[in-house]
């Protein structure tokens, strides 16, 4: 086979073989050209990422519009975070943020999540109903090089803890991407003594939330 081969190239016009070859070398070439150009938009797009601004303010499904801190409730304790979370997309495409929550950290360990508040009804159009979140949810959808603010609320009771865990350091935010990647943020420490009724001291300024290495340096308590 290769000897007709070449046979058939010896007795082909040298022009129209060169012609030949410099043609498909074009056609390589446009195709990697293009999947590169492709690759590339792609890559770009996607560049940039999520940045997450806090700020602690008064809870508006709370009567009393309280600030985070200590609540006495029918079931006991309560340790209550109201948030404004401005969620930012400096990429160009649109990214999903899943699930966000608070967590209570003791020890590099994270012990227990929040419950995440719908709001002071379920009907919106009831009179005095507010809902926090997105519509009562809490994932986002937040489109390419935009910023989206969103009121959420949290609150984790005394009793839902053991005793081990009822002093802890600090709470953290979470989410989950669009790859179900679990990403962690460290929202504030924690003052002691804790568990005693009344609100805590809180900047009124927005605060950029710092990323950790869940991974490195932190990890579930196990059953969590």
């Amino acid at each position: 086979m290769c000897e007709k081969f070449m046979e058939w190239i010896a007795q082909c016009n040298p022009e129209v073989v060169l012609s030949g070859v410099f043609a498909l070398l074009g056609a390589v070439i446009g195709v990697v050209g293009s999947l590169s150009t492709v690759f590339l938009t792609k890559a770009v797009q996607k560049h940039g990422k999520i940045t997450l601004h806090a700020r602690i303010v008064g809870s508006r499904i709370d009567a009393a519009h309280r600030t985070w801190g200590y609540i006495q409730t029918d079931q006991g304790i309560s340790f209550h975070v109201p948030l404004w979370l401005d969620i930012c997309n400096t990429s160009d495409v649109s990214r999903i943020v899943r699930n966000v929550n608070l967590c209570i950290v003791k020890d590099r360990t994270i012990v227990a999540d929040f419950t995440q508040f719908q709001g002071n009804g379920i009907d919106p159009r009831e009179p005095n109903t507010t809902i926090v979140g997105n519509a009562g949810a809490y994932s986002f959808v937040v489109p390419p090089n935009s910023v989206l603010r969103t009121e959420v609320e949290f609150g984790i009771k005394k009793s839902d803890l053991p005793p081990e865990d009822q002093e802890f350091n600090s709470v953290y935010l979470t989410y989950f991407d669009e790859k179900d990647c679990l990403k962690v943020f460290f929202l504030e420490k924690i003052p002691t003594p804790q568990w005693i009724v009344g609100e805590l001291p809180r900047s009124k300024r927005w605060k950029t939330l710092q990323k950790v290495k869940f991974s490195g340096l932190y990890k579930y308590r196990s059953g969590n």
